[in-house]
């Protein structure tokens, strides 16, 4: 049996697996370089999987995090969950590597011994809306502006659609990064694998905001897996930001995810950014923590890439 079908294998027994660290999706994310996984056995049976992105860089080998991906690993059977000697013990089957950055999914509770005892985890927060399958208690949540302003209005000038495209989406989120003078930090053939993945897989789906003209204010596209619908990422025309776009397509998707999928999670995937977490919470939802750790292993890897950092700016 190959890796890979060990590992889908073991993740069909854990309960909210997140979209993220399935293999068809990890494969769609990681071209620019090589997914693998590592697991842990118990009396020949497998308990546990820690997926992990390398890439390398000259003579240096790291782990980090993939584009257009929320959580890696660990991940282990419920009845494991949270026991640090089994995580370490993950941990210690990785390949030896330079630098090691990721992020670990919430089953790895924050409000417990953190679990590898040489490094040093930040705590970063998500936001979630719990129970959406109660659409009017959802609505009822939202800030009143959103509520008897902009969805109120919204629907009288702005048509929800899904057929414009990939190359459409990846404009759209272009202009909003065009606007901080940044550039995505996708291309656009990274993200037209990840799109032809989730849709065969029946696992996403764009949603643009248009008026009558046909002009596009707003787009996002919505992932979801067996648990929980995700906000994977979205963009906005910035000359056409006040119509409400942004707020009015968030809502159609925690309302397809709720009366299409049936699902009772929306999680927003972030961010720490203090203007967008104000969003998320005018939407009613919670906090949720979880691990961040970023730990270089070789001072040369890291003199390297504070070099690699100035001749960039250097270049601009």
């Amino acid at each position: 049996m190959t890796n890979k079908a060990r590992y889908q294998k073991l993740i069909q027994q854990i309960p909210d697996f997140p979209v993220f660290a399935y293999d068809w999706y990890l494969d769609s994310v990681c071209g620019a370089g090589t997914w693998d996984v590592v697991f842990l056995e118990k009396e020949g049976q497998d308990i546990g999987a820690f997926p992990y992105f390398l890439k390398k860089k000259g003579p240096f080998k790291y782990i980090t995090m993939p584009p257009l991906c929320k959580f890696m690993g660990p991940y282990l059977l419920p009845e494991f969950q949270n026991q640090p000697a089994y995580i370490q013990a993950l941990f210690d089957r990785l390949p030896s590597v330079s630098s090691f950055t990721q992020n670990f999914h919430y089953s790895v509770a924050t409000n417990q011994t953190f679990p590898l005892k040489a490094l040093s985890p930040k705590t970063f927060f998500s936001y979630r809306l719990q129970n959406i399958e109660d659409l009017e208690t959802t609505r009822s949540k939202l800030a009143r502006h959103y509520r008897n302003s902009i969805l109120r209005k919204a629907p009288e000038t702005l048509t929800i659609r899904h057929d414009l495209g990939v190359e459409a989406y990846y404009e759209i989120n272009r202009k909003t990064y065009a606007r901080q003078e940044m550039d995505p930090p996708f291309s656009l053939d990274l993200l037209r694998k990840n799109v032809v993945a989730l849709e065969k897989n029946k696992a996403g789906k764009i949603f643009f905001v248009v008026d009558e003209q046909e002009r596009i204010h707003a787009a996002a596209l919505l992932v979801w897996d067996q648990q929980t619908a995700w906000y994977h990422s979205a963009g906005g025309d910035p000359e056409l930001r006040k119509s409400g776009a942004g707020i009015y397509v968030v809502w159609e998707m925690i309302r397809f995810a709720s009366s299409e999928l049936g699902l009772k999670q929306f999680d927003f995937a972030g961010s720490m950014i203090p203007a967008i977490e104000k969003l998320w919470l005018n939407f009613g939802a919670a906090r949720h923590e979880y691990y961040h750790l970023e730990h270089h292993f070789s001072k040369l890897f890291v003199a390297s890439q504070k070099a690699m950092e100035v001749l960039k700016k250097n270049q601009k």
